[in-house]
């Protein structure tokens, strides 16, 4: 981007939310976290969604955890 310029949201969001399932499918709980607390700040709008993904990671990190015990 050149100074002076805006980032779009809509292509924030989308390029925040790729990086987050990424880091999903390969299990990096924490990274996906990241992205959706970034996200809560950057489009607090949609705060609850980010919320509701953090949380299902929360279970997923659990369950992970759980099953290499």
């Amino acid at each position: 981007m050149r100074p002076g310029d805006l980032a779009d949201p809509f292509w924030v969001k989308e390029a925040a939310v790729s990086a987050a399932r990424l880091a999903e499918e390969l299990r990096q709980w924490d990274v996906a976290s990241k992205w959706y607390e970034r996200l809560l700040t950057l489009l607090p709008p949609l705060r609850r969604t980010w919320e509701l993904k953090l949380e299902k990671l929360e279970q997923l990190r659990a369950q992970t955890e759980s099953a290499n015990d």
